[in-house]
């Protein structure tokens, strides 16, 4: 056991070595820029799993966790943002999850999903108003009724700390979403977990699937040291944010 924990934490620390290198040298052959931006970003994805699949403090947090939702009978998965989808870098089923056969590098739209709209909700309001531009000039005439389902996530995310997608993406699949956030410049992520509608009503998710989900996160988040776990205070404030979340979206006309 000792020599298996020694084997680990020389592991750990060779790669914060080899880590230091690596940012010394690409800082001393790419400078600041453009191309040095889109070589950083190349790799946050990468980083994420490794830190979310590979560390062992975290592992004691995630895994407990992920086999948790598991047993709902849905699919969990997390992913980040491409351009205007998401796409999966960590994914779980069991054999009673049907209608929902996705695996690690599927996409999904940002728009009409729980994972998308959790996405957005958790971006600063700049880039999340630059997000929705976008997808209003991608998507056109259907851009109205995704625009009503983005705003109705807002209000979810804000009193229940989670998004819900029920057969807005798939006719018969329902899902929450729910944001992570770090600390390192990285990210915003979202987990979700879905299943086909007649697992997942609409009453379970909020009542059960969506707080659970929200659980395991905010404990991932804990134990990355990211963003903490909200006070009553301010979920008392969150309740009132209904107002405001409409008037965010009716910016986006």
């Amino acid at each position: 056991m000792i020599r298996s924990f020694l084997t680990v934490s020389v592991g750990t620390l060779a790669s914060r070595l080899l880590g230091f290198a690596r940012d010394a040298m690409i800082a001393a052959l790419l400078g600041t820029g453009p191309v040095a931006d889109a070589f950083l970003i190349a790799f946050q994805l990468v980083n994420v799993v490794r830190r979310l699949l590979t560390e062992g403090a975290l592992n004691a947090a995630l895994v407990p966790a992920w086999l948790r939702m598991r047993e709902t009978g849905g699919a969990v998965a997390v992913g980040g943002r491409d351009r205007l989808s998401m796409i999966y870098f960590g994914q779980s089923r069991n054999g009673l999850t049907l209608g929902v056969q996705l695996d690690v590098g599927s996409r999904i739209p940002i728009a009409t999903t729980a994972m998308g709209r959790a996405y957005i909700w958790a971006l600063p309001s700049e880039e999340r108003a630059s997000l929705l531009r976008e997808l209003r000039e991608h998507y056109g005439s259907r851009w109205p009724k995704m625009r009503d389902g983005i705003e109705r996530a807002g209000e979810t995310v804000a009193k229940l700390g989670f998004a819900i997608s029920a057969g807005e993406w798939q006719n018969d699949v329902h899902a929450v979403g729910v944001a992570l956030k770090l600390n390192d410049g990285t990210g915003p992520y979202a987990f979700n977990c879905g299943a086909p509608a007649f697992r997942f009503t609409e009453g379970r998710l909020r009542n059960d699937i969506g707080p659970r989900l929200v659980a395991m996160v905010r404990n991932i988040e804990a134990a990355l040291g990211g963003a903490m776990p909200q006070s009553k205070k301010d979920d008392n404030k969150k309740l009132k944010a209904g107002g405001k979340v409409a008037r965010m979206v009716a910016g986006i006309r």
